[in-house]
């Protein structure tokens, strides 16, 4: 008897664990509000909240012309969160604004993943006072795991980065 009250309680967790995954569906508005928070926190350099949407299984791919080629760079969470870590702590660059040139949010039929693919300029101010135009373009991809919403890919293309003052 208590062998089968441990199997049902089993089936039970099992269901309630995929109901409440089942019942997460990510909207537009939620990546959007996502990726503003997003946004603040890598202009504030702040680390914790920069990489709060992260996860253990995230890919970070970084794209790049070398002689006219397109070359990826693959990084896994460790090497990535290692990066981004290091360029919080240093905060060379702030965001004094931004124009976005393209925002597109493709949330599939089940509500279980999105893409947000942008390009837009952004404009870094310096400690010194310089400011920074940097164009660039990429896409991000969201799922639902473990009942919340995460950075599956993250797909970054630096287009140009030079000084304008």
């Amino acid at each position: 008897m208590a062998n089968i009250l441990l199997r049902l309680l089993g089936v039970i967790m099992l269901l309630a664990s995929y109901s409440s995954n089942a019942s997460l569906v990510i909207t537009a508005s939620q990546i959007n509000e996502i990726n503003d928070k997003l946004a603040k926190a890598a202009s504030n350099c702040d680390f914790k909240a920069s990489t709060k949407f992260y996860f253990k299984n995230t890919k970070f791919f970084n794209y790049s012309l070398i002689s006219g080629v397109e070359s990826v760079e693959e990084q896994n969470f460790d090497e990535a969160i290692t990066s981004i870590k290091d360029a919080m702590a240093a905060c060379p660059l702030k965001l004094d604004r931004e124009e976005p040139i393209v925002e597109d949010i493709k949330v599939d039929d089940s509500g279980q993943s999105a893409e947000f693919i942008f390009e837009s300029l952004h404009y870094l101010r310096a400690k010194d006072g310089t400011m920074y135009q940097s164009h660039a373009k990429g896409k991000t991809i969201f799922g639902v795991i473990d009942g919340r919403i995460v950075i599956l890919e993250s797909h970054y293309k630096g287009l140009s980065f030079e000084v304008v003052e």
